[in-house]
Order: C-alpha cells, then sequence, then structure tokens
C-alpha cells in the first residue's frame, strides 16, 4: 500500500507505504523502498534496497493510519522519512552501496499521533516536519504545527522554532487544521490547510522573518519583517527569529546576531534586550522579626546579674563590659580596705607602744566605726564593707534608673553603654494569630478602620524589555463586567517599563494588557500606600516591592500573580498606669505564585507563545487573620524603687552574714594564733582594756550583759577589730 514517493536528481526513487505482515490480525509493516530508475532506459524499475519498521506493538487500522511522508536532500542523498501513526520521523541515507541505512529518529510522545505528517528539507540542514495532533481513541484532531529542526552529522537535533508563531500567525481566512506542506529549491515552504488555502512563507535574509498579514487570502505570501529586539536570526529560511541565549542581547541595531553583556552585576536573561542593573530586580519588604522577649522577664534577676558579674563570656564580653560593672569596682574598694587593715595591722604589731601608733589606730577606728553600716557601729572594718556596699548600691540605683527608660523599642536609637549587653530594653514582647472572626475591642477597631481606608496604588516594573507605555492598559475586573483604570504613572526608562495606578478598593481583581510581542526578561511588583497618625493611632506607610525573575527563562505571555495582605497590629503598653495604650499597624505582604508557570524557558516559549499581547492578572485579597504584637515594659517606676530598696537590704544583709561569721569563727582564731606566736603585741590593748575598766567615765555595764562581758574577758581583738 503505498503511501508516499519522491525522485532524486532524476537517479534514484524513494518509496513508502505499508506492507501485509501476513498475519490475520490486519497490521501491516511500515517499509521504505530504494528504487534504481534512468529514464533513458525502458526497463521497469528495480529495487536495490529497502527499510523496515520492525517494532510491531502499534496496529494501524484507521484511514489516517495509513499515511507516510518522504523527502530527500538533494545535496547530501539523506531522506526523512514521516510515520504519524507511531508519531516518529527517522532520517535515512543511502551508502556507497546503494543499502538504506538508519541514521537517526525523533518521536513526539504517546499520547497523540499524527507526528510526521509532512516532512520538507530547506536546505541542507534545516527541516521542517507537520505535526497534525489526533487523539487515539477518537481521533479528535487538537492542533496543528510546523516544527523546524537543525540536523547535522546525521542527528535530528532539539526543535528551533515552529509555525504559526508571534512573528507569523495564520492569517485570519485560513483554517487550523494543516494538510501538507512542501518545499521548493529556493527554500520556501508551501502549506495546505484542509479548506484549500495556500500559504507560501518565504525565504528571508538574516536578522529578518517572515511576517504574515492578518487580512491576507489565498494564495498568501508572507514578508520579511525585522527580528524585535531580543531575538536574532543569523541564518536565511523560513523560521523565525529565535530568542537570544542567557548573558546576551540584542538591542535592535543588529539582528543578525546577540552580543555578550559585559558587565556581571547586569540582568542578561534569555530575551534580553539590554543590560539591566541586578538593582532593577531589588526587593523593598517591610515584614520585620518581632523581636523575642529576653531570657529572664523579671526585673530582680536582671539587676542581680548586671550587679554581680565581672563581665561575660559570650559576644558582648570586653573591656566595656569590665570597666562598668559594679563588682568590679567593689572589688577595687575592697583592696583599698585591704591596705588599711594591713597598715593597722603593721601599726598593732610593729610598734605597738608607740604613742602616736596609738592615737592613729583609734582615730581609724573612730572614723570608720562611724561608717559601719554592716555592724551597726560595732567593728570599724565594718565601715571599710560599707564602702563596697555603697558602690553596689549606687550602681544598682543608676542602672536602674537607665534601664527604666530603655522603653519603648520604637524610641531607642543607640544601644545602651550602662550594661555589658548593648541591646538590653526594658520590653518582653508577645506575638500570635488572631481570626478576623474574633470580636475586637475599641481600640483594636478604630486601628482596623484606620487600615481600611488605606489607598493602594500598585507599581509594577516589567525589567528588560522595549514595551512603550502606549501599549499599556490596565482593566478592573467585575462580576458584571470591566472598567478600565488610568496610569497615573508610566515611563520607559533603561528598557524599564514602569507603570502606576491607584485601586479603587482595596480588594480587587486587575488586568494589566501590553499590547506587544516583546519579550519581557522580569517582573517587579509593589505597593505604597501613605502613613496616617491619629491620636494614639498610628499607620505606618506602605512601600514593598517583590522582583521575580528565573535568568535562564523569559517571562509568559498569560500568568496570574496573587496578592494576599495581612494586617500587623502593634500595641505598646504605657510605662506608667496613668499612660494610654499605643497602637502601631502596616500591611504585610505574602505573593503567590509559581515560576515555572510565570517563565518559559526556550522550549516552552516557541510551544506556546503565539498571543499578540502579555496578560498579567493581578489579585489583591486580604488573609482571614491578623497578626497581633504586644510589646509591655518588665518593670515600671514603682517595680525600679521596690527593687532597688531589696537590694540594698540585700547587699546589708549579705555582708552582714559575713561579718557574723567573722565575729564568731574567723576572730577566735585570731586570738588564739595571736596569743600563741607573739602575746605582747596584744598588751597594749590589754592595758587599755584595763584604763578603760577603770576610767571614772565609763559605763556601767547592766546585769544582762553578761555574754558580752564573758566574751569581751576571751576577746583580745575587740578593740581592736
Amino acid at each position: 500500500m503505498p503511501a508516499a514517493i519522491v525522485v532524486q536528481n532524476a537517479s534514484f526513487i524513494v518509496a513508502a507505504g505499508y506492507t501485509d505482515n501476513g498475519q490475520l490480525d490486519g497490521t501491516n509493516t511500515p517499509v521504505v523502498y530504494l528504487f534504481n530508475w534512468n529514464p533513458l532506459n525502458k526497463p521497469s524499475l528495480t529495487i536495490i534496497s529497502n527499510w523496515t519498521y520492525v517494532d510491531q506493538t502499534q496496529q494501524y487500522r484507521t484511514a489516517n493510519s495509513y499515511k507516510m511522508s518522504l523527502d530527500i536532500n538533494d545535496e547530501t542523498g539523506q531522506i526523512l522519512v514521516g510515520i504519524p501513526a507511531i508519531n516518529q520521523i527517522f532520517l535515512l541515507s543511502v551508502n556507497a552501496n546503494s543499502q538504506l541505512t538508519q541514521l537517526s529518529s525523533r518521536d513526539n510522545g504517546l499520547r497523540y499521533y499524527g507526528y510526521g505528517k509532512g516532512v520538507a528539507w530547506l536546505n541542507d540542514s534545516i527541516a521542517a516536519v507537520l505535526t497534525n495532533q489526533y487523539t487515539f481513541d477518537s481521533e479528535t484532531w487538537i492542533s496543528s504545527n510546523v516544527y523546524f529542526y537543525e540536523i547535522t552529522n546525521g542527528t535530528i537535533n532539539s526543535e528551533i522554532s515552529l509555525f504559526p508563531n508571534l512573528q507569523a500567525s495564520l492569517p485570519d481566512a485560513f483554517s487550523s487544521v494543516l494538510l501538507n506542506i512542501i518545499s521548493t529549491p529556493a527554500g520556501a515552504l508551501i502549506v495546505l490547510d484542509q479548506i484549500g488555502n495556500i500559504l507560501i512563507l518565504l525565504p528571508t535574509s538574516p536578522g529578518y522573518s517572515p511576517f504574515l498579514n492578518q487580512n491576507s487570502t489565498s494564495p498568501a505570501f508572507s514578508m520579511p519583517a525585522v527580528c524585535i529586539p531580543g531575538t536574532y536570526s543569523s541564518h536565511s529560511g523560513v523560521d523565525p527569529c529565535i530568542l537570544c541565549p542567557q548573558g546576551t542581547k540584542n538591542t535592535g541595531n543588529d539582528t543578525t546576531l546577540c552580543s555578550t553583556c559585559s558587565s556581571s552585576t547586569s540582568f542578561c536573561p534569555l530575551g534580553a534586550v539590554a543590560e539591566v542593573n541586578e538593582t532593577a530586580l531589588a526587593q523593598v519588604s517591610q515584614a520585620q522579626t518581632y523581636p523575642d522577649s529576653p531570657e529572664s522577664t523579671q526585673f530582680d534577676d536582671i539587676l542581680l546579674q548586671n550587679m554581680f558579674t565581672i563581665g561575660r563570656t559570650g559576644p558582648h564580653w570586653g573591656t566595656h563590659c569590665l570597666i562598668i560593672s559594679p563588682l568590679f569596682w567593689a572589688l577595687i574598694v575592697s583592696v583599698m580596705a585591704l591596705f588599711v587593715i594591713t597598715f593597722m595591722c603593721v601599726l598593732k604589731l610593729f610598734v605597738p607602744k608607740d604613742p602616736r601608733s596609738k592615737k592613729w589606730q583609734r582615730e581609724i577606728r573612730r572614723v570608720f566605726r562611724q561608717t559601719d553600716l554592716v555592724g551597726e557601729g560595732e567593728f570599724w572594718v565594718g565601715g571599710l564593707a560599707s564602702f563596697s556596699i555603697m558602690v553596689l548600691v549606687c550602681f544598682a540605683y543608676a542602672f536602674s534608673t537607665l534601664y527604666l527608660h530603655r522603653y519603648p523599642i520604637e524610641r531607642l536609637t543607640t544601644n545602651s553603654n550602662f550594661a555589658c549587653d548593648p541591646t538590653i530594653r526594658n520590653a518582653k514582647f508577645t506575638t500570635g494569630l488572631q481570626s478576623l472572626a474574633v470580636p475586637l475591642t475599641i481600640d483594636e477597631q478604630n486601628m482596623f478602620n484606620i487600615l481600611n481606608n488605606q489607598q493602594f496604588t500598585v507599581h509594577i516594573d516589567f525589567v528588560n524589555t522595549q514595551i512603550l507605555c502606549t501599549n499599556v492598559a490596565v482593566e478592573l475586573l467585575k462580576n458584571f463586567g470591566q472598567t478600565e483604570i488610568d496610569l497615573t504613572a508610566c515611563s520607559n526608562e533603561n528598557s524599564i517599563l514602569s507603570i502606576a495606578f491607584v485601586l479603587p478598593y482595596q480588594s480587587i481583581t486587575a488586568e494589566i494588557i501590553l499590547n506587544s510581542v516583546s519579550p519581557i526578561g522580569g517582573l517587579r511588583v509593589g505597593l505604597s500606600g501613605d502613613e496616617l497618625e491619629i491620636g494614639s493611632y498610628s499607620m505606618q506607610q506602605l512601600q514593598f516591592y517583590e522582583p521575580f525573575s528565573v535568568p535562564t527563562s523569559t517571562l509568559a505571555q498569560t500568568l496570574a500573580i496573587s496578592l494576599q495582605l495581612t494586617k500587623v497590629i502593634n500595641r505598646t503598653d504605657p510605662l506608667s498606669d496613668s499612660g494610654e495604650e499605643e497602637y502601631n499597624a502596616l500591611w504585610i505582604p505574602m505573593f503567590q505564585v509559581n515560576l515555572n508557570e510565570m517563565f518559559l524557558t526556550y522550549n516552552d516559549y516557541f510551544h506556546y507563545s503565539n498571543l499578540t499581547q502579555t496578560t498579567l492578572t493581578l489579585t489583591v485579597s486580604e488573609t482571614a487573620f491578623f497578626i497581633k504584637n504586644i510589646q509591655q515594659p518588665i518593670a515600671k517606676e514603682a517595680d525600679i524603687i521596690f527593687y532597688c530598696l531589696l537590694f540594698t537590704i540585700v547587699c546589708l544583709e549579705i555582708f552582714g552574714v559575713i561579718f557574723l561569721i567573722f565575729k564568731l569563727l574567723v576572730i577566735p582564731m585570731i586570738n588564739f594564733v595571736a596569743k600563741r606566736t607573739c602575746p605582747t603585741a596584744l598588751e597594749g590593748s590589754d592595758d587599755e582594756e584595763e584604763k578603760d575598766e577603770n576610767s571614772p567615765n565609763r559605763k556601767k555595764k547592766k546585769p544582762d550583759d553578761k555574754f558580752y562581758e564573758l566574751y569581751d574577758k576571751t576577746n583580745t581583738t575587740k578593740n581592736y577589730f
């Protein structure tokens, strides 16, 4: 059953068809025959070779199945064979022995059939393949396309383009169902549709592609059209201009090639028209992570931690931490006190009978007993220790005063220099989500009303394109129709088309229509709104941009972006009970897009880009919840006063316990050692004690002071300490 026949240079005839395979199931085998033919000789044709498709897993019983296509390359002798029933094309050649051999093949999947309905060589390395897609079950026609392949070294490479395309679409009078294609020696491609219309694609020079008038009638001839910026054509032919690869550009000055982008910081995606700085796709976001509460939210813990530590081993450790440490300065005072104690010991042990030494000792004991806060004037050493207590207490009061005013965080412009941690602040935070269905407080409702009345302005930047403002239209989609929205701003500078328009209300669906086929490299969508402050309610200025780009792809002609807005309510509690709560609010965005559908690769571009315009559908809506952030002070003024007094008492009690231990344990041990090692050193104190006992001005002891009397007789260092 013959299906196709072609003659090569009047010396060979190639025929293709189906032969009966001898089985009773009604299936046939695709086969290609090579005949030797000389028109000067009258004898019949002679079969010198044949090629048979050996895979018999497919069955061909319908009329559409028994079709094949053929074409011979007169220069190379290579033969293209199309078998639509199995969705494959084959590249054959005639070797030196005049035998048919298969070089390569290509299929178009198994979902449909009709690939290879027609084949045609346009030149030595470019071939056209007609693809009519039919369903296997009902033989329903789906689409018709002509694919152009580059064939080199006996290999059918990937598609380089197709027809119809953006630059050459079928005229309105033609049917979408294409029946056959043939080529001419000059490289033209003739296309026949199912109603008999003929379309001729004439080859164009490099830098041009065929263009068809939509009002053309049969026979329709194409006209040369220069390649649009971002595309190029380096050879003559009927195939369209192709996109510049990533990292190259074409501004439209020389459409025969794409030049390399020179800057490493430029944005040069697939189909770039210029070198655009990457800052054009910079993200601008107002969303911030709400702070976490500090590890300790109790002021007494914070106060003790900052009073009794000398720096830290963490990231804030340094000289600054040592200098501002209260314990460090308390130790410095303690060291000075040790010098005084050492001086007193030297006087007592080495010059015990010198009148001047005794005088100095009496004066020093008298002075420091007056400052003894620990022993209530009982020990002069307690007076020395009291200076360390005063250092700690003064530092505590100063720290507490400065810490009190580290609130709220919005008013803090500098880091703290009174604590080792420069980020210390008198604030704790809570955050959470709350459904809009939950009733609001009066203050929250007032803040909501302000946010709901904020007017939005949409900003869209189409990056790396040469589309003009005159080709832009914005329409508001409603249930009952469409309404045009006027642009408030539009410009095309540095290959960036920037538009802006005001939304009539906050939740909308709008279409941005670009009446151009120029490629678009990237996209940036933003929203802006004015700030407003009414009393204790403050609405922040809205200003954010979200970029979308895939360097290896170009923007699709039909895309959708969903923008969901969420209210963020920040409540700041007052520092004093007489103050009032402050509310601050803003919108934060969340974009929902599918980049795989939003951008097209090179193969997807010439497969699916067949429209004369780009349509962006933007949907703006609000989420069903809002974010509620609460900021509260860790310590108020009353808390500060209470804890400072408590800290003073604690310090006195701590040192009191130390001196009690010193009085009950350390002093008796010193007395014991002193009597054993240097008994004469204590004679002076015993003499003084005796004089004090015999002095007429001495206050008589009460009868109930027997414990102290007994202690005085055994404690030889009492008068000294």
